[in-house]
């Protein structure tokens, strides 16, 4: 029992040790999205091997078992016997003008487009991943300012106790202590929320959390992976979007589909057939017969009431349709680039100015505490200063959060958003 328990706390702390790495190359490779992207090419892939064996020629049986009675005019004798018959015939494609060439490169640029969707889930679940871990990060760093920002303010509601109970502070100042006390505390259960609302969609992501005791790894900013500028930006999205990318190939497609229907609906197709046929009892002539029979085949089909036409339009619409979603995409996307740059620029100069905000304030808190203390400084002053602080700490770690996120929010609008790319910041 105690080795069983011994392997099993091994085993938790194992698991629980995971560097954030481990963790998202895990998730790659077990995530259900992933998955399924990952059986879509399968799929695919198996409508090449149909598409590209279509050339192979064609087995066909026919075989029957029945009653025959044949009552013939007069002179001839009747018949009355069970008959059957095989019928054997392999069809050999020779021609079709392009339909089956045409149907084999849609099925390749198929396979590229779910090729292209597949990393597209993986750089979105990779986004999630971040996302979720600094999310996290930042609730919990916001949190323990909350509850410090609690004790602090609880401390010196006792120290203001004490003023009045030796007769040199006032029952006011005890009254605006326990008020503001009173905001902390309701500033850090709404902290709590936030941290739960964030572990919850860790715990979707990852699928468990991590310990409360393990120090989550902080993200830090892939510099040089980073646009120099924004037209930069906008050249790599254009380029190496997931979604711009798979719309090139619909486009591709959707022109491939014009020449296969051209070709299926106003072209003859040439087949050479073999037939061997093995009768007993058939047609009224007792007894086994075998005919075999070599041909050369031209066959048209053509519906007379011109649904050709039909479908060689539909697919030219289809076609203009894909070309207009393209003009459409990329027009998104350049936005997307455009916004993600100037949103990193933003965040990155807001978290500046935050933090020496944070900074200062609280410098001046620990100045006010002090000449609190020698009777220099209201109270007013010092609970005031403790609300600034708490909330521009709040404020700054949260915006340096938005930073790493807006990041690589920025790597994944260009496409390029990899797990090699994922840097982790120096552990102090």
């Amino acid at each position: 029992i105690i080795i069983s328990l011994l392997l099993t706390v091994s085993v938790v702390f194992l698991a629980n040790s995971e560097t954030f790495i481990e963790k998202v190359n895990v998730l790659i490779k077990t995530h259900k999205r992933i998955l399924a992207a990952k059986d879509t090419i399968k799929s695919v892939e198996e409508q090449v091997s149909v598409a590209r064996k279509s050339w192979f020629p064609e087995l066909s049986s026919t075989a029957f078992y029945g009653y025959e009675k044949r009552n013939l005019a007069p002179g001839n004798r009747n018949t009355s016997m069970p008959p059957h018959e095989v019928d054997l015939s392999i069809t050999q494609p020779i021609l079709d003008f392009g339909a089956k060439s045409s149907a084999l490169d849609i099925a390749k640029l198929q396979l590229s487009q779910s090729k292209l969707a597949l990393d597209a889930t993986l750089q979105g679940v990779l986004l999630e991943a971040i996302s979720a871990q600094v999310t996290l990060i930042s609730a919990i760093e916001i949190e323990r300012y909350a509850k410090r920002s609690v004790s602090n303010i609880k401390q010196q509601a006792k120290l203001e106790d004490a003023r009045v109970s030796i007769g040199s502070g006032f029952s006011t100042d005890v009254l605006q202590a326990k008020a503001q006390l009173a905001g902390a505390e309701a500033r850090y259960t709404l902290s709590k929320g936030a941290r739960s609302s964030s572990e919850n969609r860790y715990r979707s992501v990852f699928g468990s959390l991590p310990e409360r005791n393990q120090k989550l790894e902080q993200l830090a900013i892939p510099v040089d992976r980073l646009p120099t500028s924004i037209d930069v930006a906008v050249s790599r999205s254009l380029k190496n979007n997931a979604q711009v990318k798979a719309l090139t190939v619909a486009r591709d497609t959707a022109r491939a589909a014009i020449k296969q229907t051209r070709a299926a609906e106003f072209s003859p197709t040439v087949n050479l057939i073999l037939d061997t046929k093995y009768k007993h009892n058939v047609s009224g002539t007792s007894g086994n017969a075998y005919e075999h029979l070599i041909k050369g085949e031209l066959k048209y089909t053509f519906n007379l009431g011109a649904t050709s036409f039909n479908n060689l339009a539909a697919v030219k619409a289809n076609y203009f349709a894909s070309v207009n979603r393209l003009m459409d995409a990329q027009n998104l996307v350049e936005e997307q680039a455009r916004n993600a740059y100037e949103q990193l620029k933003i965040t990155q100069r807001n978290a500046k100015f935050l933090r020496n905000q944070a900074n200062i304030s609280g410098e001046f808190l620990r100045l006010a505490r002090k000449e609190r203390r020698l009777g220099r400084r209201s109270l007013l002053d010092v609970l005031s200063g403790e609300t600034v602080e708490i909330n521009a700490s709040s404020d700054a770690t949260n915006a340096e959060n938005q930073v790493i996120v807006a990041a690589y929010s920025m790597l994944f609008v260009m496409g390029d958003l990899k797990v090699e790319d994922i840097k982790i910041e120096d552990q102090k």
